[in-house]
């Protein structure tokens, strides 16, 4: 994965510990804001994945 997309991960997982965190504590608003997260996440590492996926399969087939 490039720079910007660990970038984003690090940002979004910081963003969602203090979202979760402030939720519990009774902000109820800041669940989205967790949700998004989450959200956010799981996108970023599924297209790292599928990226890779995609670098390998076109390395095994030049071969």
């Amino acid at each position: 994965m490039a720079a910007g997309r660990w970038a984003l991960l690090i940002v979004a997982v910081v963003l969602m510990i203090v979202s979760v965190t402030l939720a519990l504590q009774g902000s109820e608003g800041l669940w989205f804001t967790a949700v998004a997260m989450g959200i956010a996440i799981f996108t970023t590492l599924r297209s790292g994945l599928k990226e890779r996926r995609q670098n390998q399969g076109n390395s095994a087939s030049e071969s």
